[in-house]
């Protein structure tokens, strides 16, 4: 299992990431450069910081927000985001606005329940996501769910935009808000499949590409800003490495992160790329053919331009060692306990001796 900390990164790493997100942010790249952003700088990024970069279009500000958004939930959210805690999320949410709405009299929707509905709305999607892929795709349970979970976000996505033009829009909301929570906490109570629990992991894919020719998958941009592999033709580079299914998520090209990138931009990487490409693939959970669970420690992936093994080091652990001792022969301690037990016997009494005469 590899991971990617954000957190780490150089200003020349956030300077590159910057450059794939579009070209018309290339020319605020500098100023990143000299205010010295660093990762962490980079994820705690605010609207008003960007103006201090020079950075004052509104439409240049929303694609840098917003890739930052995306990065920001991958950091933050691989090690333990699962299928439970996103129906968890779900359940939470859809529970609240129905007992917000439980006494509600007023026909008219309100600004505020329409806020609450985009917020179920955006919680059922990557929900919906790992439901739409493998291990989860092939089983009859997961369909009837995604299938409900779909049903009831369109109806209440619907009663919430027609507003006054729809029939009872409250009592639809609320109805499909109680839909929703039941739903997501059906498949966290009754859903005993192990799968339910495990994270996404990170893995590495290495493929050998010869001039001109196609790598042997589509990309299919996601919601979420990472970008996901589509159908994989046999007998072609992918599918000839044997670590690239459909449903992976491409979160690095040959160590550059592109979570948050326009897709142009990654095919260009992809066509500048030599006959090595190193992919980091974000990759759903799968059942696993061993007894338990086994927790491997992450490495972490090298950067672009200095690749360095200095952590590679610190992952080997010196086993606990016994001090060496100076043991003596078992015969030579023998010899001299018995001298030093002679040495300091006591003469028997006298008392003794002179019954043993008689």
């Amino acid at each position: 299992m590899a991971y990617v900390n954000v957190a780490d990164w150089k200003p020349d790493q956030v300077a590159d990431w910057l450059k794939g997100l579009d070209v018309s942010i290339h020319r605020y790249v500098e100023s990143f450069l000299n205010n010295h952003v660093n990762g962490q700088h980079l994820l705690n990024l605010q609207p008003d910081d960007l103006e201090h970069h020079g950075i004052c279009k509104v439409g240049h500000q929303e694609i840098i927000l917003e890739a930052v958004d995306h990065l920001r939930n991958f950091h933050y959210e691989l090690d333990h985001e699962n299928l439970q805690l996103l129906a968890l999320r779900v359940s939470c949410l859809a529970h609240s606005l129905h007992r917000e709405l439980w006494n509600y009299s007023s026909p008219v929707v309100s600004t505020q329940t329409l806020s609450d509905v985009a917020t179920i709305i955006k919680a059922v999607k990557p929900l919906v996501c790992w439901l739409d892929r493998p291990p989860f795709s092939g089983q009859l349970a997961f369909i009837d769910k995604k299938a409900e979970l779909l049903r009831l976000s369109l109806e209440m996505a619907f009663s919430g935009q027609r507003g006054k033009f729809a029939d009872h829009p409250i009592e639809n909301i609320r109805n499909s808000a109680k839909g929703l929570s039941e739903l997501a906490d059906e498949m966290i109570r009754e859903i005993h499949d192990p799968l339910l629990l495990q994270p996404s992991s990170l893995d590495l894919a290495t493929l050998k590409k010869r001039p001109g020719e196609h790598l042997g998958f589509c990309i299919i941009p996601s919601f979420h800003g990472i970008h996901q592999i589509g159908d994989i033709k046999c007998n072609s580079t992918a599918y000839q490495s044997g670590k690239i299914e459909c449903g992976d998520e491409i979160v690095q090209i040959n160590y550059q992160t592109v979570v948050g990138w326009d897709v142009k931009q990654v095919m260009a990487l992809f066509e500048e790329s030599s006959s090595d490409i190193f992919l980091t693939l974000k990759k759903r959970p799968c059942h696993s053919k061993i007894l338990g669970q086994i927790y491997m420690k992450p490495y972490r992936l090298p950067s672009k331009k200095q690749v360095s093994y200095r952590w590679f080091l610190d992952d080997k652990i010196t086993p606990p060692r016994i001090s060496h001792f100076d043991i003596k022969p078992l015969g030579h301690a023998l010899v001299n306990s018995v001298t030093s037990f002679t040495k300091n016997r006591k003469p028997l009494s006298g008392s003794f001796e002179n019954a043993k005469e008689d």
